[in-house]
């Protein structure tokens, strides 16, 4: 990058800001020079400010000078006939810029406007449309993707809440039988059951029925009585 002379670019702006036709691409060349120069960033906004662009105005006009200087015709055009011509894609021939260029002379900014999306807006339209085509068969695939996990999710949910609900209404069960009930009974098991069943029985129904397992309190100590009363009867026989 080269240095640049901040105010005699400024005394140069000035001058060509002043004047109407032409104009545009004399700016465009300054505003192109500094910014290539080894102007940092900070004072190159500071420096935009005092000569009254704002960095996308001055984009705009470096855009102008850097399509349209070797064009033809287009250093007799308006800064707004000019910012319209940008809208025309940049791989366009030669001959078909020239032609727009020409056009341009005889057209107002709007007309001219009108002329570009007329011979451009198709094409594009096309494009926009099958990019959102695109996006959106994206998108549902996510979604469809997404419903599928909720659904398995939701699935296991309720395979876990039935077991336990199946576990509980089998203790209330043992529980609520009329007449006389067992110990045995109430845990679900016979006569002649070793101590090893008898406590991973109890570790079973624990799991189910104690409050730190968020289970029934009152359940759960009529269940540690009836284990107490089995187990503890019989390793002391």
């Amino acid at each position: 990058m080269s240095s640049i002379n901040l105010t005699n670019a400024t005394k140069e702006i000035k001058e060509w800001q002043s004047i109407e036709v032409g104009a545009v691409f004399e700016i465009g060349r300054i505003l192109s020079e500094v910014k290539a120069s080894d102007v940092k960033h900070g004072e190159w906004t500071a420096w935009l400010e005092s000569v009254g662009y704002n960095p996308r105005t001055a984009q705009r006009y470096m855009q102008i000078y850097a399509r349209f200087y070797e064009v033809e015709g287009a250093r007799e055009l308006s800064v707004s006939k000019l910012a319209e011509l940008l809208s025309i894609p940049v791989d366009t021939d030669a001959d078909t810029m020239k032609q727009f260029v020409s056009k341009a002379a005889s057209l107002s900014a709007r007309k001219l406007r009108d002329e570009i999306r007329a011979t451009y807006k198709p094409e594009h339209a096309a494009a926009r449309n099958t990019e959102e085509e695109d996006e959106q068969k994206e998108k549902d695939a996510r979604i469809r993707m997404l419903e599928r996990q909720v659904r398995e999710l939701a699935q296991e949910r309720d395979q876990y809440k039935q077991a336990a609900e199946d576990a509980e209404a089998r203790m209330w069960s043992y529980v609520s039988r009329s007449g006389g009930i067992t110990a045995y009974e109430l845990l679900g098991l016979s006569q002649g059951t070793t101590q090893q069943e008898i406590r991973r029985r109890f570790r079973e129904l624990s799991h189910v029925l104690h409050p730190d397992k968020d289970g029934d309190a009152k359940l759960f100590d009529i269940v540690k009585k009836a284990y107490d009363s089995i187990y503890v009867r019989r390793k002391t026989a």
